[in-house]
This record gives C-alpha cells, structure tokens and sequence, in this order.
C-alpha cells in the first residue's frame, strides 16, 4: 500500500507512492492531498495504478484550482518492493517530449528524500518540455512481472 504522497510547490509537483508485489489488486487510486510546504492543504488530483498483465499503467493527474493555472506536472518518484531487471517506460500521452525513466534520482525539491525510480515528465513550456502538464500517463514494465496489491 502507499506510504506517502507529498506534493511540493507548483509549478514543481512530485508525487511519491510505494507499490508492494502481489497479485491481488488490479488497481489502486492515491488521492493527491497532502501538505505543501507553505501550508496548503487540499485536493490536488491522484494517482491511479493498474495492473496490466505485467506492467503497470500509471495515471498521475492534478485536479481542483488550489494549484493555480500554471500548475505543472514535472516529475513522479516511486518505489517499488523487490529486485526488478529490465524496467522501462512506454509513454502513452508524452505530447512533445518523451518521459524520462531513472534509478536513484535525485529528488528536486525534497530535501533529504530518495526513492529508487524517478519519472521526469519534461521541463514545463520550454522547448524540452510537455507545456503546462496536468495529466501524465504512462507504462512500467521489467524483466520480471509487476503486480499491485
């Protein structure tokens, strides 16, 4: 189950779960309202993971107008329970520049946190960014089966 969802200032927004292995869920929804670091407190949208034979299809979305109209889907940081060889990203809605798969990233914004996969969804509006991203979707797969529960 996940253990923490934390989003950081806008237009920055990073997005944290832990998925665990087993084949009994073939779906999980993490509602995005947590804490800023200013304070703000909200709905901010979720995420939803689905188990796709053995991948896992990601929908990370930003929801509701505390964010602002500039609010901006940057990077999501997961972990996940296990050794996995072969992991891999296949971008379903990367409208101008792919999204970026890494292990060990560094996490912007989150001093002192770490996770083990990071997913970059492009730098804003620029020319190596999506523009103003509010939903990101997209498949992990590895070597090995990936599952939910």
């Amino acid at each position: 189950m996940p253990t923490l969802v934390r989003c950081l200032p806008a237009p920055l927004l990073a997005l944290v779960a832990t998925l665990f292995l087993a084949a009994s869920a073939s779906a999980l929804t993490i509602p995005l309202d947590r804490e800023f670091d200013a304070g703000t407190v909200g709905s901010f949208g979720s995420v939803t993971v689905t188990a796709n034979g053995g991948d896992l299809d990601f929908s990370v979305s930003l929801a509701g107008t505390t964010l602002g109209a500039g609010a901006d889907l940057h990077e999501f940081y997961f972990n996940l329970v296990g050794t996995f060889t072969g992991l891999t990203i296949l971008n379903t809605n990367a409208p101008t520049t792919a999204y970026v798969l890494s292990a060990n990233p560094t996490v912007a914004g989150g001093a002192g946190s770490s996770f083990e996969y990071g997913v970059s969804f492009g730098n804003g509006a620029g020319g190596p960014g999506n523009g103003v991203l509010k939903l990101a979707t997209f498949r992990i797969s590895a070597n090995e089966a990936l599952s939910l529960s």
